[in-house]
């Protein structure tokens, strides 16, 4: 399996745990469900966004050695990522400043 091939399986696979939290992040949102999974789940946030970035950085440079590489979709993986990164991010705050994060299951 080649570089870029390689650096795709690891990138999905940090956007399938993202998306995970993502999801856990909501239903505790929305109605307190699963506040122990969230919290022991969002301790893996910034180790998720390193391996995304990482990976991503590898495909773009993979793919800027073609003068005529369209990065759109790459952009838009991207954005997708960080959107959920920073929904998980704010609910956990919201959680934390309002006590529900330390509440028991």
């Amino acid at each position: 399996m080649n570089k870029m091939k390689r650096a795709k399986v690891y990138r999905n696979t940090a956007i399938g745990e993202i998306q995970l939290l993502c999801n856990l992040a909501r239903e505790v949102d929305a109605d307190g469900r699963n506040v122990n999974v969230f919290r022991a789940r969002f301790s893996d946030i910034e180790r998720i966004r390193d391996e995304f970035d990482k990976q991503h950085m590898i495909i773009i440079d993979s793919l800027l050695q073609d003068e005529d590489a369209d990065l759109r979709l790459e952009e838009t993986i991207r954005e997708g990522f960080l959107a959920d990164y920073y929904e998980i991010k704010s609910i956990h705050e919201t959680l934390n400043s309002d006590g529900s994060i330390n509440a028991p299951n």
